[in-house]
């Protein structure tokens, strides 16, 4: 998962970086957009596959934010 996120925004920084040059990004943008919008469905279901339906049931009591963070 983190070689794909870290994939996904190395192609978004490309595409920033030759839009900086004043070169022209079309192709590249549009290769980092559709690919990171793969990796993050991609990244998204496997979580649920690891962690399990916790963010979905109502049968684990949620912390109160206070007590989450530091």
């Amino acid at each position: 998962m983190a070689t794909e996120i870290e994939a996904a925004e190395l192609l978004t920084f490309q595409a920033a970086d030759m839009k900086n040059r004043g070169k022209k990004m079309t192709k590249e943008s549009s290769y980092a957009k559709y690919y990171a919008s793969e990796v993050c469905v991609r990244v998204s279901t496997e979580a649920v596959q690891i962690f399990g339906g916790y963010g979905y049931t109502k049968d684990f009591p949620r912390l109160p934010s206070r007590e989450v963070l530091p």
